[in-house]
């Protein structure tokens, strides 16, 4: 891990290709507590040099990430540091049932779902290896079903239920 930004306050590190951690005393995060909440998310089990530390983690992406650390720490994340998103690729919509399936990276695909239907399908989508992530996005649609590549039962759940034949 690189560390990108630090003083007397917090250590910013590239905490992964896509995305960097914030780490502060716990009196800092709370005096920050509402700029943190819109720009990152709060994960008590990171790790830094070894060691679990708590911290809030963002996506390099974030513009509200950079304009915050411009206007409070005078910094800036220099634009190579910064990689392009994955184009996501749309494979299924079926918007009667507000069903969308999208190539959401190099190694996962989402499924996005009204409510209703999620709900419904929930332990079947766990049973083929989906997780369920608010913070997932395409288009205006929010929250949604990951599924990994590396899952074989994957493959077969987009093949059988949407005839979708799905190669990473």
């Amino acid at each position: 891990m690189e560390t990108l930004f630090e003083n007397d306050d917090i250590l910013v590190v590239k905490y992964s290709e896509k995305s960097v951690a914030i780490f502060s005393s716990k009196e800092w995060a709370n005096e920050n507590l509402t700029n943190l909440k819109e720009f990152g998310r709060y994960n008590p089990n990171l790790t830094y040099k070894n060691e679990k530390r708590k911290g809030w983690i963002s996506s390099f992406k974030n513009k509200k990430l950079h304009s915050f650390l411009e206007e409070n720490f005078n910094f800036t994340l220099e634009k190579e540091e910064i990689k392009e998103d994955f184009e996501k690729e749309l494979l299924f919509k079926k918007e009667k049932k507000s069903i969308y399936v999208v190539k959401y990276s190099e190694k996962s695909i989402a499924l996005f779902s009204n409510k209703e239907w999620g709900l419904k399908n929930k332990e079947e989508m766990m049973e083929y290896g989906g997780k369920w992530s608010p913070g997932i996005t395409y288009e205006d649609l929010k929250g949604g079903w990951i599924f990994s590549f590396k899952k074989e039962n994957t493959k077969e759940y987009f093949l059988v239920n949407f005839k979708l034949n799905i190669s990473s």
